[in-house]
């Protein structure tokens, strides 16, 4: 996730990796379109800023702090990137406007630095926009052989983490409709 963010938020980075480091990452738009820039007064409701982190696939955890987490308590959200391992973000709200972001630390919770705004990325690489899966489900529900696999995949997509399955089976329907057309 370092190395994502990095790319996406500075011009001055080189990443040296395998193939098989960067196979299957996601797609570099969905990534970045889901990103979350917040600005110091800044007018945004908290609870859009919440959503948005769901959205992205952070969990609500009110105990344990941890990458990829977020919790709230009354007008402060607290959060740990999925690219960070010690300091967190602080973000203060005074009703609908950003009053303060900080970077933390995670063990003792001292405060590093004030900072005029923050970006922050999505928790899981396999983030899919609102149309994307809407045009994938529409397309598999217009496949004539739908299997039981399916049937079984729409199912979870709806019912759990659909965003991060949600890709997978768009990608096997587009693998599928291309075999069919080559035929």
């Amino acid at each position: 996730h370092k190395a994502t963010s990095s790319l996406l938020s500075r011009d001055d980075v080189i990443v040296v990796a395998s193939v098989s480091c960067i196979y299957g990452i996601g797609e570099v738009e969905e990534y970045k379109n889901k990103m979350l820039t917040l600005t110091k007064g800044q007018e945004i409701e908290r609870n859009y800023v919440l959503g948005r982190l769901v959205d992205m696939l952070y969990e609500r955890s009110n105990f344990d702090l941890k990458r990829g987490t977020f919790r709230v308590k009354g007008d402060v959200v607290e959060l740990i990137p999925a690219y960070q391992r010690t300091n967190g973000i602080l973000i203060e709200f005074f009703g609908d406007e950003i009053d303060r972001i900080c970077e933390f630390d995670v063990v003792t919770g001292a405060i590093l630095k004030e900072k005029k705004s923050v970006s922050i990325f999505p928790a899981s690489h396999f983030v899919t926009s609102e149309d994307k899966l809407k045009i994938a489900f529409n397309n598999i529900k217009e496949d004539e052989v739908i299997d039981k696999s399916r049937y079984y995949a729409e199912a979870i997509i709806s019912k759990y983490n659909w965003q991060e399955i949600g890709i997978e089976e768009f990608k096997i329907f587009e693998k599928n409709e291309l075999i069919k057309r080559l035929q």
